[in-house]
């Protein structure tokens, strides 16, 4: 199996492995939609304060996902060149719990910030909030904003994957399946929405309460139904999100439409994940968000079994360069969301 990155030489000095082993994350684009809101919020309120402090709500209120989307592509684009600095993921560990910190830096022209996210791996947390990313003025140094809570990290997730739908998907009317009913499931049908024409959705997760209850949430977005298993649930769409926790495939190639896109981000582990091991070698094109995080997976991500011929691309290099991904007619397409 080959890792394909798209970064560039660039000044930045290339972020190094921790000893044990854990990858680097494109904190960058959590922190530009953490700058985002912030500034939204100062434009909003005309705030004099020199901290704005935010919560799930707020984010909400402020950050709608074709926004989200835009703005992750951006950052996308800018890893690709080498605007983004990326150090590794740092985990403090303590018997109750551990705390796992991510940072980074956006350096644009238009954009200069930085910030670090923190969250809580903690097994079974009291009430409260357990995530929080911290914004930094890049030129001075001065923190701008807090943002406390999950949402931020849940919307730049979707609008991760919105991005890779709209680069690696077909550009026309389509069907959509959804395997899952998780926030996960929620916020890359919402980013698909918003990067797609969709004609129909069809989901499925194996308790019939979550699943209804999902369609509730986009009823007015979009025509969406409930089915009663995988596989109507994966025939003849064109584009398939699979969102799940499972430890096991969750469907069969079989029933792959032969032009299908699918993002993936639930398990990839080597003992455990969502995705038949088949599907690789029927996928035409399989990129990533982070190809670090691929490389450093802890048990190994389960594409390491194969052979060097499977060829995983950085998803900076479909974004960047439309030279470099020409979709075959027909073939299948593979997003692997690594920074979940």
């Amino acid at each position: 199996m080959n890792f394909r990155s798209s970064a560039r030489d660039t000044t930045f000095p290339a972020s190094k492995h921790l000893q044990n082993g854990v990858a680097s994350e494109v904190v960058p684009c959590l922190n530009q939609l953490s700058f985002y809101v912030w500034r939204e919020l100062r434009m909003i309120v005309h705030c004099s304060r020199d901290v704005v402090v935010l919560d799930d709500e707020e984010v909400d209120n402020l950050l709608d996902m074709c926004t989200a989307v835009e703005l992750i592509e951006n950052a996308i684009s800018a890893k690709a060149c080498g605007s983004l600095v990326c150090p590794p993921r740092f985990r403090l560990e303590t018997n109750n719990g551990d705390l796992v910190f991510t940072s980074g830096a956006v350096i644009h022209r238009s954009v200069d910030v930085m910030g670090f996210r923190v969250y809580s791996t903690f097994p079974t947390p009291t009430c409260g909030e357990t995530q929080a990313t911290t914004v930094y003025d890049g030129k001075t140094g001065v923190i701008k904003g807090i943002i406390l809570g999950s949402r931020l990290g849940a919307m730049r997730t979707g609008a991760i994957g919105g991005v890779a739908i709209k680069h690696m998907s077909k550009e026309v009317p389509c069907e959509v399946g959804v395997l899952g009913s998780s926030v996960q499931a929620e916020t890359q049908l919402r980013a698909c929405i918003a990067v797609r024409d969709i004609s129909k959705v069809k989901v499925f997760s194996p308790n019939p309460g979550h699943r209804s209850a999902f369609v509730q949430k986009f009823r007015r977005l979009c025509d969406i139904v409930a089915v009663d298993c995988a596989k109507d649930c994966v025939q003849n769409v064109k584009i398939l999100i699979i969102a799940t926790n499972s430890s096991l495939p969750v469907f069969d190639t079989k029933w792959l439409s032969p032009e299908v896109h699918i993002n993936s981000v639930g398990p990839k582990f080597m003992d455990k994940h969502e995705l038949p091991e088949d599907l690789v070698t029927k996928c035409e094109y399989i990129a990533t968000d982070s190809i670090e995080q691929l490389e450093a997976y802890s048990p190994s991500h389960f594409i390491k079994g194969f052979s060097s011929s499977v060829q995983v691309h950085d998803l900076g290099e479909v974004v960047g360069s439309s030279q470099t991904f020409k979709r075959g007619n027909p073939s299948i397409t593979l997003f692997l969301s690594a920074t979940t």
